[in-house]
Order: C-alpha cells, then sequence, then structure tokens
C-alpha cells in the first residue's frame, strides 16, 4: 500500500468540483449571465467550495421551480466538497426529487452519500457506500463506483481502486465518458507506485483489472530501447486480446499501434468486447433495465475471465446503423440486442454485419445468415409447449379462448398447428374483449352449454370410462387451452366451472401467472396448469439458480421473466463467443431447455406448473401415453 489513510475532506474538494461543474451546463438557465449561479460556478472552478455552495444557496431562494431543487442540489454538493456535512444536508432537505431530471436524480443519491460519510476516513467511509445493485439505473451506478474508486485510492488500494473504476465502465453510456474512464484509469495507475505489488488484491483482481496494472507496470520500466517496448507491448496485448487499453492508451500514451483484436466474421471467438444494445431511456426502460440487471448478473457469475461489457442506449442513436457503426469502433467483437421487433428487422436486413449478433427478438419471415441469432420470450413457443404437453397427456380435442387482436391470432395459431402435427384437432375456439369483465358469452358459445334443467344437477351420469359427466356443455373435447394475463385467466377459470367445466382441464401460457406468488388473487386458479420458464417455478430448489436468486433478490423478483432472459443472453453470447453454438444441441437455461435451430432461432422447451391454494407448484414432466395416435398414422380427426 502507498497512501495514508487521511480525512474525505482532502479529496471531496477535488472530486466534488469536477461534478458540480460537470453539471452546470444542465440547470435551467435563467438568463441571468454574471448572476450568483455563474459566480458560483467560477468559485467551485477556483477550488473554493464554500463561497461556490453560499452564491448556488442565493440563487436557489430567488428561484421557483423547476429551477430551485437543482440549484439547492449543486450548493449541497458544494457543501460537501467543503467538507461541511451537516450544511450539505440541510440544504438537501430543501430539493424536491420530483422535479429533478434523470441525470440530476443521480446526483441527488450521490450527494446524499457523500453528505453521509463527509469527514469519515476512506476505510469507514466505504463501509457506507457499498456497490450498487444490478438494479440502479446506469447513472446512479457509474456515480457510485465512481466514489467508491476515490475511496479506494485515497486508501492506498489502487488494484482495488482500479477495479471500481473497470465496473463503472459497464454504467457508462457514452463513448466519451467511456474514453474519460480509461484515462482516469491510467492517470491513476501511473501516479501510483507499483500497485502491481500488491499481490493479494491483483490475486483476485478480474482479467481486465489485471491487464491494466499489467501495462502500468511495463510502461513504468526502464527499457533500453523503444524496440524492447514494443515487444513487452506486444506479448501484453497476446496476454490480452481486445482489452479496453487498446481502444485509446496503447495508441495515444504508450505511441504503439494495438494489432486488430477481434476481427468480424470469426464467430465471435476469443471476443474480449460483448455489445449490449436495449432500449434504457423511453417507454421501455423498465423492461430493458430488467434484461440488462439479469445479463450484468450472468456477467458477475461468471468464474472465467470475463470479456469487457458495453452498453448502448439504442433510443440515444439515430438507428441501428449507428448502434453498430460505434459498437464495430469500440472493439466490440459480439452484439446483444437490440430488444425491439422492428430494430431486429432493420438490423437483420443490413446487407453485412461486421460481428455475430444475438438478437432479443424474432423478425418476421425473410432468410437467415450465418452469424446472426434470435432468441425471445415468444408466446408462440407456450402456445406450442401446451399442445406437446396435452398429447403427452392423451389430450387431443382442444377448444381455446384467446383474447382479440393479433396476439390473440398469432398464439392460436401456433397451438392449432402444433396440436395438429401431434395428431390432435382444434375443435373450436373463442376470442374475448380484454375492455371486458364478463366473459360469459364466448366461454358458453365455445363449450355449448345449454344449461341444467331442474332436477338434472342432482343426477350423476358417467361417460365409457366411469368418470362423472358434467351435464348442460359439450362433451366432445379433452381440455381447454387459454392465453390470458392473470385477471382475465383468474375470471375465466370461474367462469368455466360456473358453466359446468370445473372438470376439463385447462392448459394455459405463462402469462396466466403474474410471476409473484399471491395466493388470495390466484385462489382462482386452482387446477390450472400453464407452462413457464425455470426461474419462475423452480429456482428456489435449482442449485445454480437458487445461488443468483440469494445474490440479486430485489431483481429475481421484480421483472423474473426478463431477468432470466437477460441471463441466458450472458451465457448464450458467451457460448458463441467460444463456438459452442450448434444446431440441435441442448442447453439447460434460466428461461428453458434451449436448443439452436438451423436457421439461428433458439427456442425454448419450457417446465411445468399446476395452481393449489393459489400457489404455483412445478409438476413433473407428463410420460407419452402410449395409446395417443401419433401424426404419422393419419388420424387428426376426432
Amino acid at each position: 500500500m502507498i497512501a495514508i489513510p487521511t480525512p474525505l475532506t482532502r479529496w471531496l474538494p477535488l472530486v466534488t468540483a469536477a461534478f458540480i461543474l460537470a453539471g452546470c451546463a444542465a440547470l435551467p438557465t435563467g438568463g441571468d449571465r454574471g448572476g450568483p449561479v455563474d459566480r458560483a460556478a467560477a468559485a467551485a472552478s477556483r477550488g473554493e467550495p464554500s463561497q461556490a455552495s453560499v452564491l448556488y444557496e442565493q440563487a436557489a431562494q430567488a428561484s421557483s421551480e423547476p429551477r430551485r431543487s437543482p440549484l439547492y442540489l449543486r450548493a449541497a454538493e458544494a457543501a460537501v466538497a467543503a467538507g461541511d456535512g451537516e450544511r450539505a444536508q440541510q440544504l438537501l432537505d430543501q430539493v424536491d426529487a420530483n422535479s429533478l431530471g434523470a441525470e440530476d436524480e443521480a446526483r441527488l443519491v450521490t450527494a446524499e452519500l457523500r453528505a453521509e460519510v463527509a469527514g469519515l476516513p476512506p476505510a469507514q467511509a466505504l463501509e457506507h457506500i457499498t456497490p450498487p445493485s444490478a438494479g440502479a439505473s446506469p447513472l446512479v451506478a457509474a456515480r457510485t463506483w465512481s466514489l467508491r474508486a476515490e475511496l479506494l485510492f485515497e486508501a492506498g488500494r489502487i488494484v482495488d481502486g482500479v477495479h471500481a473504476l473497470v465496473q463503472r465502465s459497464v454504467w457508462l453510456l457514452e463513448p466519451r465518458a467511456v474514453r474519460n474512464n480509461d484515462e482516469r484509469i491510467w492517470d491513476r495507475l501511473r501516479a501510483a507506485q507499483s500497485p502491481e505489488q500488491d499481490r493479494s488484491a491483483l490475486a483476485g483482481a478480474d482479467a481486465i483489472t489485471r491487464g491494466w496494472v499489467e501495462l502500468a507496470g511495463i510502461a513504468g520500466q526502464v527499457t533500453p530501447d523503444r524496440e524492447a517496448l514494443t515487444r513487452d507491448l506486444q506479448a501484453w496485448e497476446q496476454r490480452h486480446p481486445g482489452h479496453p487499453a487498446t481502444r485509446h492508451i496503447l495508441p495515444e500514451r504508450l505511441g504503439y499501434q494495438p494489432m486488430s483484436p477481434d476481427m468480424p466474421g470469426d464467430g465471435g471467438r476469443g471476443a474480449r468486447v460483448v455489445g449490449l444494445a436495449l432500449p434504457l431511456s423511453g417507454q421501455f426502460e423498465g423492461a430493458a433495465g430488467a434484461v440488462r440487471d439479469g445479463f450484468l448478473a450472468g456477467y458477475y457469475e461468471e468464474s472465467t475471465p470475463r470479456a469487457d461489457v458495453r452498453v448502448y442506449d439504442t433510443n440515444r442513436q439515430r438507428d441501428m446503423a449507428a448502434v453498430i457503426d460505434q459498437a464495430r469502433s469500440d472493439g466490440v467483437g459480439i452484439l446483444v440486442g437490440p430488444l425491439g421487433k422492428e430494430q431486429v428487422t432493420d438490423l437483420a436486413e443490413m446487407p453485412r454485419l461486421p460481428m455475430p449478433v444475438l438478437a432479443l427478438n424474432y423478425r418476421d419471415g425473410a432468410d437467415q445468415f450465418p452469424g446472426f441469432y434470435q432468441f425471445g420470450l415468444a408466446p408462440e413457443d407456450e402456445a406450442r409447449a401446451v399442445a406437446d404437453r396435452a398429447a403427452a397427456e392423451g389430450w387431443r380435442r382442444a377448444i381455446a379462448l384467446v383474447p382479440d387482436g393479433d396476439w390473440g391470432q398469432r398464439v392460436l395459431g401456433a397451438f392449432e398447428e402444433a396440436l395438429y402435427y401431434a395428431g390432435g384437432n382444434l375443435v373450436d375456439y373463442a376470442t374475448y374483449d380484454t375492455s371486458q369483465n364478463d366473459h360469459a358469452e364466448p366461454i358458453k358459445r365455445v363449450l355449448k352449454y345449454t344449461g341444467v334443467r331442474e332436477g338434472q344437477a342432482r343426477e350423476v351420469a358417467t361417460g365409457p370410462d366411469g368418470e362423472p359427466i358434467e351435464r348442460g356443455r359439450r362433451q366432445d373435447v379433452d381440455f381447454v387451452f387459454l392465453a390470458a394475463q392473470p385477471s382475465h385467466a383468474r375470471l375465466i377459470r370461474t367462469q368455466l366451472r360456473f358453466y359446468r367445466a370445473s372438470r376439463l382441464p385447462v392448459l394455459a401460457t405463462s402469462h396466466a401467472f403474474t410471476g409473484q406468488v399471491d395466493p388470495d388473487r390466484d385462489i382462482d386458479l386452482n387446477g390450472l396448469m400453464f407452462a413457464d420458464m425455470p426461474w419462475v417455478l423452480s429456482r428456489r430448489d435449482v442449485p445454480r439458480l437458487a445461488q443468483i436468486a440469494e445474490r440479486w433478490p430485489d431483481d429475481a423478483d421484480r421483472y423474473p421473466r426478463l431477468f432470466a432472459m437477460g441471463l441466458d443472453a450472458w451465457r448464450l453470447a458467451a457460448r458463441i463467443r467460444a463456438g459452442e453454438m450448434r444446431a440441435g444441441d441442448l442447453f439447460e437455461g434460466a428461461t428453458g431447455e434451449l436448443y439452436l435451430e438451423p436457421d439461428g432461432q433458439i427456442r425454448r422447451r419450457l417446465d411445468w406448473g399446476k395452481f393449489s391454494r393459489g400457489k404455483p407448484k412445478p409438476i413433473e414432466p407428463a410420460r407419452p401415453n402410449d395409446g395417443f395416435i401419433p401424426v404419422n398414422a393419419g388420424q387428426n380427426g376426432t
């Protein structure tokens, strides 16, 4: 270790002043050039945070929302830089978080952390500022890792500080920010004295961190000539192919032109940079964030040397061509994403992709090409799973209830086709209106419900197999296929019982279950069987999944299916990088048993659950019924 721990008041003025100045351009303008805001920014740049805090507070007091709260936030940041945590907290109490934009919300979180630890020695402050969870916003996570890095550097833990900045780079969305982070790592290492001597920290570090430390050691050596330095750098690059330092540090700081890292067209083998392209802002940021969190969970769970990850917000780019250009310039060897169907189609129609792509959705039609994979949570896969389960149970005559619209027709079409090829038949179906809370009419129509005459309800009739027959509805079907969201599934299941179909098995897609156990609300689903993924049904029972769920509890439960999709996306990308994706191979994933089809689409085989006392319980796969008529027998009718 090379530094003696000192109170935070030594380093906070430098760090926080930079954050204050970085945020000045984002402040709402008030047309007061030369006023308190400009004078405050000037004071911060001169290293006078106390004066800057007073001036920002004066500007805030003279302002109204939405300008007022950002100014109080800058005043608090400056107070922290001056080492006055108590004053900073008083100023933060004046901030209305509802008046802040996304960037200022992230500044507020880190300002509160800084105020909390102001005056504490770094080692003690680190106990309060823990690594961000995967569920944090990218802005908050990047700032938290930055703050931890400064604390670690000040505590003399150089290798751990570099590791914190390496983790920070995962959350940075702008290329300029990534470049600045690389330069910050390099400057910190060059200012340190032999960080490679910290053997214990270096032994436990990730491959990217070790590469940075080794490179700094090479640059600090006294070499006899330029040729010797070049040989050392070539050997380093062979040990660390695709390392982030090859982007700018090698050519600009060391005058060395790196060899071409991960050339496109190699199937991603050995790619040291993986790109993740998701709509992390806008309408679908919640869903995209869950996929990102699962992806990062897979990243952190990786035991072998991990690739560097670059994250791209597809809503901040003009189009997918711009994303591809940026990824190529960043040395990305494989791109995961995008999430939207239209963007996947745009990507697939480009003349030539410079890298393999694992798209997180499926495009419609058209030929596929090598290096373009498609993976998603397609409802059609679940409809096919229902048909397969019915075939295994020996049920071959079905009626279906699906919602109005394109989604319902897609699911119905996939189910009917799969059931036909399994030797079964869709006898009838009905659609229901999702804007209504009573689906009696379509249910009665598809059941051919005739009602029960007085006295019939007490009579017990039996069929050829000796099983009781429910009077008043059709008897020529074996089961019901249901595609419905939870609220409609509960209602339809209840109304099926009311209209004399309580003994008719109901098989559904995963959409019938929220993913959150709620026996009070789901008691109406008792008896319903549904296809779903291992992460939802069995993650507490499967050791590998249970371990991840324990480490990421909030993310595992918030958007469980999307989190699992991100987790599998990381593992699929790793298999593609290793050249281990072959058509027909089975792969145990969090979203199901995965397999690659010849056209590049990755499909899922699902697990099954059944509701009992309002709770979903995993059930064993059904054994094929020996009496079930296979499709090649040519008998598909009822």
